[in-house]
This record gives structure tokens, sequence and C-alpha cells, in this order.
């Protein structure tokens, strides 16, 4: 149906059509036949009226034959039906009709896969023929009805119901159809005046709840000045009928549209305590336990829907995510591994039951799970990561290195990973094998940043200076607010003693982007230094030291400031603190040696300069903080 009716004004004629069953001829386009159900409660699935047509006289044809014929290309189109080949099925119930010209349930056979293919022209004329021949056949009139509906034909519709309605004057559903026609075009008035008089009627007693539930609807469409009358029909509906629950779910959504959400959820709530679990009234209580982040009712809800729709993923995922959510890891893993007994070949589940394991430090059950991700995968990319990532973290980098070399080879369209990969080649200290990889990767990828800014951080390591404020401008050029790029740049600008000005400037802008940042606070401080201002630059060191104690390049760029300002002790002070959390060994060393120069001078009773600070106050150390 969803390819016959394009408008969803109101949706009353959709439900209404869509939710015809066999004896309401229903219209569908989604690959089911129209009486489907009747072909499957038929071993032979036959029509009775499928007989000997009168049009083969005595000793033309045999009748043995014509009937074997009807037969074989009635079942022949029954199994390209339910194989949903509409096509073929066509051309088989036409063969049929040409040995049984009035079997009208192959007539509407051929209606309906007609529907499928989209022929609606020629569905019209089929069912337009049926009921020509058939003028009281009701089925027939519901299809040919519908058909007009769907096409916006609503004058030859409504004909065909007011038709219906002589044949069978209480049928249950053409008021309702009626009536959905005025609302689709927009005859409001005239639509909710039709469905209150059926509701009064005592012909339509056991259905006046639908009525009103379709008033209420129409009053919805019309906007928030209507909404006093949509809730007071959905009231009327459910007097009718409490166990009604589309009137319910409507009088909900409504609740919700006026932000009354604590009625919407007592009235949902209460639904279920009087007649027990629904599955659409859990869909609804569900989203609003979610929204609120109300996990463990919205649990439950899901588990009433999960009890309804047994092979629903999409709900056991759900669920499965509320479990993680709430760090009920075990139970994740337990729920994710039954999903996969229906999904084995799912990514998205390998990924989660990863994650899950990976959080609980199973970091081999993490690996297996991950390591079957297809490279093709979205999830892929990120599951190589965490791969990865694990093993650095376990101490096995050469693993995690392979990881990454591999990757590579099967997605080098995935600049995350050179990107990985360079910093492994970093702590192994390849700088040289990082540089010519990056160098590669920045070919495929010009406009990605974090290459560009790896690139230059593996030049700093090997002492390019000029070549890292290359690689750094480039960052900035895509990304003017690369933070990371803004410190680093200024950083090395003032490691070289060149554009003072223009490495504070960076430095500044990068400081706005990310208050009280220890790396950046210690950059300026460090560029203050470098320009003679030493009184400034301890009070930006003292703020990048208070943020980050356990950096030894800040201590030591502290203790420098306070040597240069005649403040031996504490120089020594941050020093000793420089080397207590250093790790490089002959950066350590160095620290020592100005540690012994401040007591050698002290024990001299004069000031001397430590060997590896000079005159031009140039800094002990080449690493560049913030990175």
């Amino acid at each position: 149906m969803k390819k016959l009716v394009k408008k969803q004004k109101l949706h009353i004629i959709l439900m209404v059509i869509l939710g015809l069953q066999m004896g309401c001829a229903a219209v569908s386009t989604k690959g089911t036949s129209l009486f489907r159900s009747e072909a499957l409660h038929h071993l032979n699935p036959v029509p009775d009226n499928i007989a000997q047509p009168s049009i083969y006289k005595k000793g033309m044809v045999d009748p043995l034959y014509v009937q074997t014929q009807a037969d074989f290309h009635f079942t022949m189109a029954e199994t390209y039906s339910l194989d949903n080949q509409p096509a073929k099925a066509i051309e088989e119930y036409k063969l049929t009709l040409l040995y049984d010209p009035l079997a009208t349930t192959v007539q509407l056979r051929l209606v309906s896969e007609y529907v499928k293919v989209g022929l609606f022209s020629e569905a019209i004329t089929q069912s337009e023929k049926i009921v020509s021949e058939n003028p009281n056949h009701k089925n027939a009139r519901l299809i040919l009805a519908s058909l007009y509906s769907s096409l916006k034909m609503y004058k030859k519709a409504l004909s065909e119901y007011d038709k219906i309605l002589v044949i069978e004057p209480n049928h249950p559903e053409v008021p309702l159809f009626i009536g959905a026609i005025y609302a689709e075009i927009q005859e409001y008035d005239k639509a909710v005046k039709y469905f209150r008089k059926m509701a009064k009627s005592k012909n339509y007693k056991k259905t006046a709840h639908q009525y009103y539930y379709y008033i209420a609807r129409i009053y919805l469409e019309q906007g928030e000045e209507y909404y006093k009358d949509a809730e007071a029909n959905y009231q009327l509906s459910i007097g009718k009928n409490p166990k009604f629950e589309d009137a319910v779910i409507g009088l909900s959504k409504l609740y919700l549209k006026q932000l009354s959400e604590n009625k919407a959820e007592d009235l949902l709530a209460s639904y279920q305590d009087r007649f027990g679990p629904s599955r659409k009234v859990a869909k609804q209580l569900s989203q609003i336990y979610l929204s609120n982040e109300d996990y463990e009712k919205a649990l439950g809800q899901l588990r009433i829907i999960e009890d309804y729709e047994t092979y629903n993923l999409n709900i056991k995922v759900r669920i499965a995510l509320i479990l993680i959510e709430t760090k009920k890891y075990r139970a994740a893993i337990r729920k994710l591994d039954r999903i996969l007994l229906q999904a084995p070949e799912s990514d998205k589940i390998r990924f989660y039951l990863g994650a899950v394991h990976e959080e609980l430090k199973s970091y081999k059950a993490a690996i297996t799970n991950y390591k079957r991700i297809s490279p093709t995968s979205t999830y892929y990319p990120e599951a190589v990561i965490h791969i990865s990532y694990m093993y650095k973290k376990t101490g096995e980098i050469d693993d995690a290195s392979e990881v990454m070399e591999e990757a590579i080879k099967k997605r080098n369209d995935v600049a995350q990973f050179y990107s990985f990969y360079a910093s492994l080649l970093d702590e192994k200290k390849q700088y040289k094998k990082a540089i010519v990889m990056l160098e590669k990767a920045k070919k495929q990828f010009p406009e990605n940043t974090q290459i560009h800014f790896f690139l230059g951080s593996m030049y700093d390591r090997v002492g390019e200076k000029a070549k890292v404020a290359k690689q750094m401008s480039a960052v900035l050029e895509i990304d003017g607010e690369h933070i990371q790029a803004l410190n680093y740049l200024a950083y090395t600008l003032a490691e070289k003693g060149d554009e003072l000005d223009y490495a504070q400037e960076l430095a500044l802008k990068a400081l706005g982007l990310k208050k009280n940042d220890g790396f950046i606070l210690d950059t300026l401080g460090w560029i203050m230094f470098k320009k003679g201002d030493v009184g400034q630059s301890i009070k930006y060191l003292e703020a990048a030291y208070k943020q980050e104690k356990n950096e030894s390049i800040i201590a030591e760029h502290l203790g420098d400031a306070y040597f240069n300002f005649q403040l031996a002790e504490k120089a020594k002070s941050m020093y000793i603190e420089a080397a207590r959390t250093e790790k490089d060994v002959n950066k350590r060393r160095k620290i020592y040696e100005k540690i012994a120069s401040i007591e050698k001078q002290v024990s001299f009773g004069k000031k001397r300069t430590p060997a590896s600070v000079g005159d031009q106050g140039k800094p002990a150390s080449k690493k560049g903080s913030g990175k």
C-alpha cells in the first residue's frame, strides 16, 4: 500500500484500508497476496468455482483437459504469488482465466498481483469487470473502492461504498471508510458529523469506540486549538471500550504533545495494571522511560515487547544496550551471545560483545570478537583500533603494530589507521619509519589534520624543527582552531627563538579555546621566558604546574624561571620534582646536573648558571609541551 498512497495527511484512510484482511478486501503492495491466508489453508488451492466453461461445447474440447489445465495454471500462479514473483503470477492467473473466464476468485487474485507491480489501471479495470459481472460481490466492490481511494478518485470510491451499504446496510467497516475519505479531502466537519452519527447508531454500538477514536484523530490533525476536543473524544472512546489500545496510546501521545509526560505515563501504566501486558502500550511506555533515562523501567517494557516479538532482533539489541548502560555486563554478554545464535554474521553484535569484554578487561575474548568483524564492515576500523590498543595496553607493542600493518593492507582508505600506527611507531622510537608511512598517507589524505599533526610530531622527534612548523601550519590551514597544532607550533617557534610574538598569539588563541590547560599555560610561560619577561613567565608556569604536577618538562621550565629570577632554592625544588617524574634517563641526568650546579654555587656562596641554561635563556629540554 506504500506505493498506492503517498499522502499521509491523517492516516485514517490508510489505517482502515491497510487493516483489512481477506474478508475486507485489503490491497497490499508488500508482496502479500490478497487471499494468501485462504491459499495457505488449502492443500489443493483451487477455487470452488473453477468449472468447465460454457463456451467449451461437447465434442470440441475435452472437459477433463480444460479442468486440468485450469487447476495447473492456478496452482502455478499461487506458487509464484507466494514466492513474491508477481509478474509470473499474473501470467499464470491469466492462463487460468483462459480456461475458466468466470472464476471470480481468480480474477480477484489477478487484481492483487496487478497492485503488487504498480499496474493500478489494470487492477481497476479488472475490478470493474468483476463488479459488472457480479454486482452484489461485496469484496470486489471493497477492493475497487479502496483502489479508487488510493488513487484519490474519491467520488467513485464513495459511490462504491454507498452500493456496498445497499447490499449490506450494517457493514461494520464501510462507514469508517466513508468518514476517512471526508477527512482525507479535509472536509473535517462533515467527517466528524458522519462519525458521530455512526457512534450513536444502535447498529454500530459495538464499534462506537472506533468512531470516537477517529473523531479525536481528526481534531488532532487540525492543530493545537483542537487538542481539548481531541482529548474529550479519546476519553469517550476509552469509556466505550477501556481495552481499546489505540485510543489509550493516542491520548498518551496527546499528553506528550501538551508536555504532560506524567499523565501519559500514568495512563499507560494504569492500562497495563488493569489489563495486563500490552505490546503497543509497552512500546509507548518504553520510549517515555528511555527519554527519562529510567533504564530499569524501560527494560521491563522492552521485555514485554520481546515476549510478543520473539524474533525482533532490534528489541533484543536495545535490551542488551540497556544492560550495558546500566553496567550489567555479564547479563549483556549472555544476551548478545543469544542474539548471535539468531544473527551469527552480525558485525554490530560482534562489536558490542567485544566492547563489553573489553570493559571487563577480558581482552582475549574481546580481541576474538573484534577479529571476527569483516574488513568491509563499518565497525571494522574501530574494532581494529581497539584490538591494537589492547595489545599496547598489555605491553604487546609488536602485536599492536602488526595489527595496524595488516589493517592498512586490508583497508588503506581509513585515515585513522595511519595516525594510530604512527603513535605506535613513536612509542617504539621508529621515527623514520613513521615519517615514510605518514608522507605517503599525507598524499592520500591531504585534508586530514591528524596525519599532518603526527607527521609534524615525528619530525620533532628527529629534530627537524622547520618541518615541524610546516606540518603544524598545514594543520592550521585546514582547521584554524586545532588546539594541539596551535600549541605545538607556538612551542616549536619558542624553542627556535623565532617569531615569538606570533608564537604568543598562537598560544593565547589555544588558551582561549581550552581554558586552564596546563600544557598551553606552559607554552605561554616558556614564550615569556624566551622574550625575557621572566616575572610574567613564572606566573604562567606556576599555573601550568598547578594543573600538571607530574609533567617533568613543566617542572623543569618553572625551575629554569626560578633560577633565572635568582630563586635558587625554589629552582632546586622544581628540578627535584622534574627528575622524579622524568622517565628518560638522559634527560634525567641533565636535570641532576642542574641540581648539582645549584648546590655547587651555594657551597661557594655565589650564583652560577647551570650548564644547560645559557645566557639567552635557552631551554634545557627540546621536548615540546602539550603534545
